[in-house]
């Protein structure tokens, strides 16, 4: 009679990886480690276990078309392309899935920046914002219009998010006067956004702008870096963080008039 093999294969679970880092509600959970190769790489935990970003790159490790960080940075080439052969960027659109595609990336650059804000490594978390606000504004300009108005709703607040980090990393460093500047120049940018849209005053209602503004008026008062840091407003939610991440694509009635 012929052996069976036994094709169960023998893995480790997640329980020894997870000791130590408890999921606790109402809190970014993310943590620095060492891979086995010695590199570092961004961990966060969630209630059902944890994934994993690199901390520089692509979060995910990869490459597109073998020569770029992200589909972001092939879409800027792929724009570039087309403006040096027709002379202008007349005509150049992006089609829903690959908005999609990049929508998605993303959602990753930001779970990420947020990690890092809250791990207060200001410079990555700037870094990847201002990767973000790259693709709002290309997607402004070439998406179709769902895609559009799927971008702008988040305008405000990545604007604000990306002001903070870079205002609280001078703070850090000391340099107090070009923190304000910066929060000064980020508030601009906010109201500027509502004025394109023509929502006069909408800036004094969002939340986003009031953090920042409060986040100025505190750096003026002097407060400590470390009590900037216990400012309400300074740590998103959970739930928000889930929220954000966890949004579901456009409808397929929405996609349904951008066919590819």
């Amino acid at each position: 009679m012929a052996k069976k093999h036994d094709k169960t294969q023998k893995v480790l679970g997640l329980s020894k990886l997870l000791e130590g880092f408890e999921y606790i509600p109402g809190k970014v959970n993310a943590r620095i480690v060492k891979e086995h190769d010695g590199r570092d790489v961004l961990q966060i935990r969630d209630p059902t276990g944890l994934h994993q970003y690199e901390v520089d790159g692509n979060p995910l490790g990869i490459t597109v078309d073998k020569r770029f960080e992200s589909y972001l940075d092939y879409l800027e080439h792929l724009l570039n392309e087309y403006i040096k052969e027709k002379g202008s960027d007349e005509g150049f659109y992006v089609k829903p899935a690959f908005c999609e595609v990049l929508r998605i990336e993303g959602l990753q650059y930001y779970e990420r920046y947020l990690s890092f804000f809250v791990l207060e490594d200001f410079e990555k978390s700037a870094k990847d914002s201002d990767r973000n606000l790259r693709l709002f504004s290309i997607m402004e300009k070439y998406a179709p219009e769902a895609y559009k108005k799927y971008f702008e709703q988040y305008k405000s607040y990545i604007l604000s998010y990306n002001t903070r980090a870079k205002c609280l990393k001078q703070v850090k460093d000391g340099d107090r006067e070009k923190a304000q500047q910066i929060a000064e120049d980020g508030l601009k940018k906010i109201e500027e956004f509502f004025a394109t849209h023509n929502i006069e005053g909408g800036h004094l209602k969002d939340t986003n702008y009031i953090i920042l503004s409060n986040l100025r008026d505190n750096i003026e008062k002097g407060l400590s870096y470390q009590e900037l840091m216990k400012h309400p407003g300074l740590e998103e939610t959970i739930q928000e963080i889930q929220m954000r991440l966890n949004l579901e694509s456009l409808s397929d009635d929405e996609l349904e008039q951008y066919k590819v």
